[in-house]
């Protein structure tokens, strides 16, 4: 099942955490058991992570630290999750999601009041 309405909207030197729902072409979960690895992958931000499982949202995890979000442009791509089954076989689940990344317009000096 391709998904290309997950949107990721953030401000730059924020930190992002998203959890994405893995289904097949019939809307069904897809059993983790199956998976080698799940993988974020934005070309145009420079930026590819392997998401982690988290049994307890049965759910996989995209994390993004505020350091590595203050580094990037401002701009509008796309990205896409793709799963690698420990059978060799590959699937690209969202295809062409949004990926935006908001200007920082106004900085906070942390520890000065």
């Amino acid at each position: 099942m391709y998904n290309s309405s997950a949107s990721i909207k953030f401000v730059q030197g924020d930190s992002v955490e998203r959890t994405f729902s893995l289904l097949d072409e019939n809307g069904e979960a897809v059993d983790p058991e199956l998976i080698s690895a799940v993988y974020f992958t934005c070309r145009a931000a420079g930026l590819q992570r392997k998401l982690a499982w988290d049994a307890q949202e049965g759910a996989y995890q995209l994390s993004i630290p505020h350091s590595a979000t203050e580094a990037m442009p401002a701009g509008e791509w796309t990205y896409d999750i793709t799963i690698t089954f420990y059978n060799a076989r590959r699937r690209t689940v969202t295809y062409n999601g949004r990926f935006e990344v908001l200007a920082k317009t106004n900085r906070v000096d942390y520890g000065e009041e």
